[in-house]
Parts: structure tokens; C-alpha cells; sequence
């Protein structure tokens, strides 16, 4: 046992709390309290706290603000930005003092940090006066180290409690008034709500949103009663030839187990991607990605065969200059790049379950891409939370072979499951290997690939 951790143990935990508390004042002081010198949005949650935090970045920079954030994945400070290798999601008091002064001295005007709560047990998020307050969902995960999801869930309200009680503070002689953002899908949101109530009595303006945006009925968020607009992406608006959502391409109207995949996945690409040149996306769908891929890489492609689909992904694609969408079957990509152009290939959201022949298909990527694939596919063994998956989004099936789990829709489409040998055995025929694999969500079976 290490000399730390006997000391631990022979402390009072009130006087471990308290070392924790001063070294993170101690922190704030000795850069210059540098928070008071920016707007701090601070981001919890069990998952997609990254993802929120890179999507808030990128609209902050889209409206011409200089930004700099902190999360598991990356840091970013003004135009520079690297990976995050402290195995750490959030700093330590003086490595966070010391990212926050260096923003300050970028120029950067707003800073997103990762907030967690085994940072906040630890008294990490002291020092810093955060402006706005975000909640992102809350699921029964990383529980051990508080003793039991109460504890867990009461950390994260301590998050939100510090906040409505730190002092507003004037920038460019505007007040900076404090502000909350709650996913209320999530069954947790009425505790967060209930910390904000009545807050802010000392003198300390707040304002509070409940998002609503996806909901049928409109977009939105509402704030005493009145709907005021909030910003979105294109690719959360797409319609059918009935002008109804994309559901079954829109993370919002999933079951809750397929948004966990989802917002897995993401985390696992942007490693995947990062400082990788090129990438290839094959089934890039209305776009879901790019948001996160584009702003990581010098070149993204895109492809997919459904013109609705290309549509959409195009408006995406708008926006950043380093993509390109086509429209090219999986198995003729080798005729319009040459080989091992790309660094990393991606194959998600089953679309190698959708093929008419996987080893073809595998075999037309492997001979673009020079590094790694990655591939996310339905797991076999999770047939009833397919199907219900399936009536959320209002797919209508023709008829399930439930031996294999393969559904067939009543548009055409075929849609297997797999298990971990199964995709052994296509990326064996593939001339490809499996290096490494995974489960997300406890719904969808993800593979790494690399040359034989």
C-alpha cells in the first residue's frame, strides 16, 4: 500500500476535505483567479459530456468567439488544440488554474469545462465561477468510488448548487448572469431543476431552460412559460417524403439503451479520428458525424446511396471545408480513390448489416484505407430492445427471422445482427483482423480492424 493512501486512511475525512478545498483556492490565487475573466460553462453528466462540450465549442467559434474547453478527449485553448493523455476527464486544481490563464491569455472569451463528479467530491470545481451549468443525463455508472448512485447523483447536484451561489461577475461591463440547461427526458431532471428553484436570493440573477428541442410539438426551450428559439443543426430538422423526421437517424427519438450507444460511439470515434488526415465515412447517412469528425481532421468523405439521405448530409457539410459527400456504393469506392487513401475508415449504425455482401464490402474499404477500420453493428442476443427501438421510430417490419435476429422492413431494407465471432470470421475473409472490440450501450457490438 502506498504511503498516500495509509496517510489517507488515518486522516478525518473532514480534514482531507478541507486540504482538498484550500489547494483548489490556493490553485485559483496563485493564477490570478482566471475565471472571473471568462465565461465558464461547466458540463455533467454520466455520458455525451464530451460531445456536448466540443458541439457548444463549435457553435461558440460558428458565432465568432474565441473559445478553449477541457474534456476526456482533448484540451483547446484559442487555435490549438491536443489530446488529452492525463487519463484524467478532469484536471487537477492547478492543471485546471493553469489551462483556464492560459485561455485568458489567448484571448479567449468563453472556456467549456468537463465537469465530474468525483471532481467535484474532490473539491477540483472550487475556484472556478462558472457562469452556466449544463446537465446532460444521469445513468447508474462509475458508482463504486461514491458508495451508491444517491451519492453519485448528490455530487453532481452539488455541481449545480456551487454554481447558484457563485458571485456574478461583470465582463466588459455586462453582467454575466448565471444560467441552467437540463435534459428533462432524463428521469433526474426534476432533482436538478429542484436545486435551481428559489436560488440566487444574495443578489445572484439566474436563468433557467428546459430543453424541448425534438419534441413533436416543436423546438425550443420554454422559460416561464414562454417558447423562446434556440439554436440547432440542419440534420436535426430532416423529413421524409411525408415531411416527418428522419426518426430512425436521429438520436433524440431512440429508446434509452441505443441513445447510450450512440453517445458511446461518438466518444470512441473522436479517438479514433484524431489527428488522422483523412477519413472515410461509409454510410454517412444525414450527416450525424460530421459535426464532431470534421473539426479533428484535414479531410472527410462521405458516402452513402439514398438521395434523401445525401441531401441532408450536404447541408451538413456546408459548414466545414474539409468535406466532401458522395454519392457511391460501398463497393465501388476503390474506382474513386486509390489506394490506402484514407487513415481511418468508419462503418456505423449497422451499416455493414445492411450490405448485400459484407466481405465485398469490407474488402472495397480495406483497399482504400491505409491504417484502421471501425465498424458498429446490432448485437445478437438483444432482439427485444430491437424491436422496441423499431416502434419508437415508427419502422414497420415485414417480418423478423428471430433465429438470427435479422429484421426485414416492409421498405426492403435487411438488417442483421452480430456476435463477436461472426464479424471474426467476414473480417478473416476480409484479409483483415480483429485488434479490438467492445459493447455499447449494451445494444451494439464495436470492432477495430487492421490489416492481416
Amino acid at each position: 500500500m502506498r504511503l498516500k493512501t495509509v496517510i489517507r486512511n488515518l486522516l478525518p475525512k473532514q480534514f482531507i476535505g478541507f486540504y482538498h478545498w484550500s489547494l483548489a483556492k490556493i490553485a485559483a490565487a496563485f493564477y490570478g483567479f482566471p475565471s472571473n475573466k471568462l465565461v465558464v460553462i461547466g458540463v455533467t453528466g454520466t455520458s455525451g459530456k464530451s460531445t456536448t462540450v466540443q458541439f457548444l465549442g463549435q457553435m461558440l467559434e460558428a458565432a465568432g468567439k474565441k473559445i478553449g474547453w477541457a474534456t476526456t478527449v482533448s484540451f483547446k485553448v484559442g487555435d490549438k488544440e491536443w489530446i488529452n493523455e492525463k487519463k484524467m476527464t478532469m484536471l487537477g486544481r492547478f492543471q485546471t488554474q493553469k489551462l483556464l490563464q492560459q485561455m485568458v491569455v489567448a484571448g479567449c472569451e468563453y472556456a467549456i469545462v468537463e465537469t465530474t463528479s468525483q471532481g467535484v467530491v474532490q473539491f477540483r470545481h472550487v475556484g472556478i465561477n462558472y457562469d452556466v451549468a449544463v446537465f446532460t443525463n444521469l445513468w447508474p455508472e462509475h458508482i463504486e468510488s461514491h458508495g451508491g448512485f444517491e451519492n453519485y447523483k448528490k455530487a453532481k447536484g452539488k455541481f449545480f448548487e456551487f454554481v447558484t451561489k457563485s458571485p456574478v461577475k461583470k465582463l466588459a461591463g455586462k453582467e454575466i448572469h448565471k444560467a441552467f440547461v437540463v435534459n428533462i427526458d432524463n428521469e433526474h431532471a426534476p432533482y436538478f431543476l429542484s436545486l435551481i428553484k428559489g436560488a440566487g436570493r444574495e443578489g445572484t440573477p439566474l436563468r433557467s431552460w428546459r430543453a424541448t428541442a425534438g419534441r413533436e410539438g416543436g423546438k425550443g426551450a420554454k422559460r416561464g412559460g414562454r417558447v423562446i428559439e434556440i439554436m440547432s443543426i440542419k440534420f436535426f430538422e430532416g423529413s421524409d417524403y411525408k415531411q416527418q423526421p428522419f426518426k430512425g437517424l436521429i438520436p433524440s427519438f431512440y429508446t434509452e439503451p441505443y441513445k447510450r450507444y450512440i453517445e458511446e460511439e461518438t466518444e470512441l470515434v473522436k479517438k479514433v479520428v484524431l489527428g488522422k488526415r483523412n477519413i472515410l465515412e461509409a454510410g454517412v447517412g444525414i450527416g450525424r458525424t460530421i459535426q464532431f469528425i470534421a473539426p479533428c481532421v484535414e479531410k472527410m468523405v462521405g458516402i452513402d446511396i439514398a438521395d434523401r439521405m445525401l441531401d441532408e448530409a450536404q447541408e451538413v457539410a456546408k459548414q466545414y471545408s474539409n468535406v466532401e459527400i458522395r454519392k457511391l456504393a460501398i463497393e465501388t469506392i476503390g474506382s474513386e480513390f486509390s489506394k490506402g487513401f484514407f487513415d481511418v475508415s468508419l462503418c456505423l449504425w449497422n451499416t455493414l448489416g445492411n450490405v448485400d455482401d459484407e466481405v465485398a464490402a469490407l474488402r472495397a474499404i480495406n483497399d482504400v484505407t491505409n491504417e484502421t477500420i471501425f465498424v458498429t453493428v446490432f448485437f445478437r442476443g438483444t432482439l427485444k430492445l430491437r424491436k422496441e427501438l423499431y416502434k419508437a421510430i415508427g419502422v414497420e417490419m415485414d417480418h423478423v427471422d428471430e433465429e438470427t435476429e435479422t429484421f426485414y422492413s416492409k421498405s426492403g431494407l435487411r438488417s442483421r445482427s452480430y456476435r463477436i465471432e461472426d464479424l471474426e470470421k467476414i473480417a478473416n475473409e476480409a484479409n483483415l483482423k480483429v485488434v479490438n472490440h467492445g459493447i455499447l450501450g449494451g445494444v451494439v457490438l464495436w470492432v477495430l480492424l487492421k490489416k492481416q
